[in-house]
């Protein structure tokens, strides 16, 4: 979700920028008018093949992980649009973009246990909504599967929601502070956006 919303959001600035610099100072409409636009129409829309790969049963366990999906989705996009507006051109926002995507990819906790990651780079797991989506996404997944009553071994398994949830160093009480925490990657990167478009236009007068 974050590589396809990223990498597509990315050429938006290129192509719209004279055109915006035209119309603002024609007068037919604000920089935070068009800006705002332009988010609402990346709004995803977009379906999941839920029950098929067997995630967690109950329609709250579903429509948790939709949420949480567009949140990372959101933050992905968010994160385009804030490049895509305070660098200079689409080269340069490319060339940015593919080594953050790497690094925050690689500290989000999806190819290593984050408390194993070597001490120096393991802080920039905080600043990485793959981080905050993959720990959301995983306590809702276990949380949701049955489970024993009396020993709370997963059906199927040998291990309980909080084991699996320990291997990885994520725990159930961050839920609210992951989704909390995209939703806050999501106003800033569109904070940032917007006072880096503001600049670039005014600058191009």
């Amino acid at each position: 979700m974050s590589y396809s919303a990223l990498f597509g959001i990315l050429t938006f600035m290129p192509s719209d920028f004279p055109l915006v610099v035209r119309e603002y100072y024609d007068g037919l409409y604000s920089v935070p008018a068009y800006y705002i636009a332009r988010i609402l129409s990346y709004m995803p829309i977009f379906g999941i093949s839920y029950y098929m790969v067997r995630f967690a049963p109950g329609v709250q366990y579903f429509f948790m992980q939709l949420g949480i999906g567009i949140l990372i989705e959101q933050s992905a996009t968010a994160f385009g649009v804030m490049l895509s507006t305070i660098c200079p051109s689409y080269g340069i926002a490319l060339s940015v973009a593919g080594p953050l995507l790497i690094v925050l990819t690689l500290t989000g906790g999806l190819y290593a246990n984050v408390d194993k990651i070597t001490e120096y780079v393991r802080w920039i797991q905080w600043c990485s909504w793959f981080r905050y989506g993959f720990e959301a996404l995983t306590i809702n997944h276990w949380h949701g599967m049955e489970a024993d009553e009396e020993t709370g071994v997963i059906k199927g398994l040998e291990k309980s929601a909080e084991g699996i949830l320990e291997e990885y160093s994520f725990h159930k009480d961050n839920f609210g502070f992951d989704i909390g925490a995209l939703i806050g990657f999501i106003l800033l990167f569109y904070f940032i956006g917007y006072i880096g478009l503001h600049i670039r236009v005014r600058l191009s007068r």
